[in-house]
């Protein structure tokens, strides 16, 4: 078994979505019983299941150090988990400075972040107050999952310069696998995205990740195809591939709803250049698409077939 930072993320991004409770009531149901009585099954699991991992009973205390440990004891069980978290049995690591100091002490802590590293946050090491797992990092940002986020699992982005952000716990994991050359070439791909077969937003990103492509690579050539078609003057009566995002309720509306991409027909043109959505899409019955509304112009190409 490999000891992988995407082992860890991969259960942490499955726990997305879930509610702590109102009671000890309904735990294992993400959604249901919802509150903010700090009731939930990542405690429940350690107080009942794995009772020598803390120093007491930890259900309704503060949960977000609790969901990073649960994460690794799902992924690695009991015993690589303390160890990759650099705690001993009986211990303090429900609370965030304390398992920073275990983090220290071993001389695992950074100011720099990795996809995997436990981001801990407060006014210092020594006084902080809230933790999660870094999922990934470009030149501006950290992105996060975090427990007890407003009362849940959620996605979280931080500025790398939030001053909130004292460190970085880094885990001795293993190296990631070496991933397969992907087969398929970004020409193929940007044109199966426009297609709709890799869905749209996060999950297209979260997808074709997973399958070994180059996400931004990919999406800046679909960019390019979308660009390029936009040379042609759409007119009613066209079939189009619509490249998704949202359709609006009229032709100026401000607020839209999310909707799949893929081939659909113009049966509206309206005020072009002055209404902030001059087109109106109906979505081809078997194209994947969803759309029925106005959208802007600029998200579609001309469909080939």
């Amino acid at each position: 078994m490999a000891y992988t930072a995407s082992k860890v993320l991969q259960i942490a991004a499955g726990e997305i979505g879930y509610k702590e409770k109102k009671s000890n009531s309904q735990l294992d149901n993400k959604t249901a019983n919802a509150g903010n009585s700090n009731y939930t099954k990542y405690a429940r699991d350690f107080d009942q299941k794995f009772p020598n991992w803390y120093n007491g009973k930890k259900q309704t205390a503060a949960w977000c150090d609790m969901f990073v440990d649960w994460c690794f004891l799902t992924s690695f069980g009991y015993k690589k988990a303390l160890e990759l978290l650099c705690q001993p049995e009986h211990s303090t690591g429900a609370g965030c400075t304390f398992s920073a100091g275990f983090y220290i002490n071993k001389g695992q802590f950074y100011k720099s972040p990795k996809p995997g590293d436990q981001i801990f946050f407060g006014s210092s090491v020594k006084n902080c107050n809230h933790t999660g797992l870094v999922e990934r990092v470009d030149s501006s940002n950290v992105y996060t999952i975090e427990g007890n986020a407003d009362n849940q699992v959620k996605r979280c982005t931080y500025k790398l310069t939030d001053s909130k952000i004292v460190g970085y716990g880094r885990p001795k994991y293993d190296a990631e696998p070496v991933k397969p050359a992907p087969k398929k070439s970004v020409e193929e791909l940007a044109r199966e995205v426009i297609d709709g077969k890799w869905g749209v937003g996060q999950d297209r990103k979260d997808r074709l990740t997973a399958a070994g492509y180059d996400y931004v690579t990919i999406q800046k050539r679909v960019n390019e195809i979308i660009k390029a078609g936009t040379k042609w003057t759409p007119k009613v009566g066209d079939t189009v591939i619509f490249n998704g995002g949202r359709h609006y309720v009229s032709a100026n509306a401000f607020n839209g709803s999310p909707c799949k991409n893929g081939k659909a027909k113009i049966t509206q043109i309206y005020e072009l250049g002055k209404s902030r959505h001059p087109y109106h899409l109906i979505a081809d019955r078997d194209g994947g698409s969803t759309v029925y509304g106005w959208v802007d112009e600029g998200t579609f190409i001309k469909s080939n077939g």
